[in-house]
């Protein structure tokens, strides 16, 4: 942790006294005065040699914030000899914040400015894709608050404020200007301006969720980046799925842990989902930031649901940037489950689910873990197509019923879609064959349509495409 010196401010530029000496000539021509120049002016210290309050104080851009480091006493610790990195507002930056910075305490001006500066010299090539810090990053600040740091085309901060001119390099580290002033918890509060992240951890339901994004360190985008909708579990949720939670291997628990929580995150271009989009629109899916594994949000009675488990109890509470629906389930991502809950969730299957439902050995083999080379691959009928396939064949027997669906399951490796080949031959665990083509016009498995926008669900112990007709055993046409 670097010390700083931040006892009593020290003044910027000792002033240099100047002795001028005038001395009067008179010449026996006429009475011209003459003036000894004296010693010349030193020339001007050169910018590299500049700490950085020294060159921030050389630059017009960055009075404002010279004349804060100046009531906040920060002048010598930013002048020593430890190197830092400043990411320092403008004089516009802070103009556009809304906010007299001299009607804020002393305090909270103090842990704004130190939420500008990080340890170490830290140049704008450092930063992107390649580096230590990668195209996005957590970056720890001065004040104990960590500050996302994104690097591609340009570097940004917080989701908002752009490097507007990098590498301004001094004795002792370097300034990026920044066209934000970035503000942290307290000040946020202050102001009113709180994010996902500050409602949730002001939330005492939300406890679990808040331990888990900090344990993972997801709590940093979460606050700042834009257009968010969180599907918040509370405290209940978590522990109803505590059996759950205790059975992942700790070698897999980070990857498994950040996977279910961004599975309850949406970020769509046209901004945060509020529940009366929900109700209007529904049902529908939207994809998380799990890989873009869609969730699906339907309405019954009044009450929004997602994935038809988890119920929305407490709608549409407002961040700088985005919404919390908190909920009363975890919602799990598809490959923490069996090909069943990849069918369960999704309200378009609700036909085929309820047709597996009512065939407990059905039920059972597509629930049950498989080994590794003995998974299933389900081509799974809408509901739209198993209403054309009852209107078809309206006598069918249970037995019949059972021998369709499992005309549907191919056992062994999981096939994706990447690997089927035309005119490929496969057999279903129902006994007959399946054929693939593939033409201009799309993929099919016999004559039904592979819905390509809903492939390659993958469960834990295999995946699921959606087709948009029921297969029918070959023998059944005979």
């Amino acid at each position: 942790m670097i010390s700083l010196n931040l006892s009593r401010l020290l003044l910027l530029f000792i002033i240099p006294l100047f002795s001028l000496t005038m001395l009067n000539a008179c010449s026996d021509d006429n009475d011209v005065a003459i003036v000894d120049p004296g010693t010349p002016d030193p020339e001007p210290e050169p910018e590299d040699e500049f700490n950085l309050v020294e060159l921030a104080q050389s630059d017009d851009r960055f009075t404002v914030l010279v004349d804060l480091l100046v009531r906040a006493e920060l002048v010598e610790a930013l002048s020593g000899d430890t190197e830092l990195t400043v990411f320092a507002p403008t004089n516009d930056a802070f103009e556009a914040l809304g906010v007299d910075p001299a009607d804020l305490d002393d305090g909270l001006l103090f842990n704004i400015l130190m939420f500008h500066v990080t340890a170490g010299k830290i140049l704008s090539g450092d930063l992107g894709p390649g580096t230590d810090f990668g195209p996005s990053g957590a970056v720890e600040m001065l004040n104990g608050e960590k500050a996302l740091v994104q690097a591609l085309e340009g570097v940004v901060l917080n989701g908002k404020a752009n490097v507007v001119v990098p590498d301004l390099e001094a004795t002792n580290g370097v300034i990026h200007a920044i066209d934000d002033v970035l503000l942290p918890a307290a000040a946020r509060e202050e102001l009113g301006l709180q994010n996902l992240v500050d409602i949730a951890r002001a939330d005492e339901e939300l406890s679990t969720l808040v331990s888990i994004a900090e344990e993972l360190g997801l709590e940093v985008n979460l606050k700042y980046l834009p257009n968010y909708t969180a599907f918040a579990p509370t405290n209940a949720a978590f522990e109803a799925i505590s059996d759950v939670l205790a059975g992942i291997p700790e070698s897999a628990r980070a990857a498994t842990l950040t996977g279910i929580l961004v599975y309850h995150v949406l970020q769509l271009p046209d901004g945060p989902v509020p529940s009366t989009t929900v109700v209007a629109e529904a049902p529908f899916t939207a994809p998380t930031l799990a890989l873009e594994e869609p969730i699906y949000l339907t309405v019954n009675d009044g009450n929004v649901f997602v994935n038809r488990t988890a119920q929305v109890i407490d709608a549409d509470i407002e961040a700088t940037n985005g919404i919390i629906h908190k909920i009363d389930g975890v919602l799990l991502p598809n490959l923490a489950g069996p090909v069943t809950g990849v069918v369960s969730k999704n309200f378009n299957l609700s036909t085929l689910l309820g047709f597996v439902a009512q065939r407990p050995d059905v039920l059972g083999l597509l629930a049950s873990e498989r080994g590794q080379n003995e998974e299933f691959t389900v081509f799974a009928p809408t509901n739209e197509a198993f209403k054309e396939a009852l209107a078809a064949f309206p006598d069918l027997t249970d037995e019949q019923i059972t021998e369709i669906l499992t005309y549907h399951v191919v056992v062994g490796p999981r096939v994706l879609s990447t690997m089927l080949e035309d005119g490929a031959e496969v057999e279903t665990f129902q006994g007959e064959n399946i054929t693939v083509s593939i033409t201009d016009d799309g993929v099919f498995i016999n004559e039904s349509e592979v819905d390509l926008d809903n492939v390659d669900l993958e469960a834990n112990n295999g995946v699921v495409h959606i087709i948009n007709s029921v297969l029918v055993p070959p023998s059944f046409l005979e």
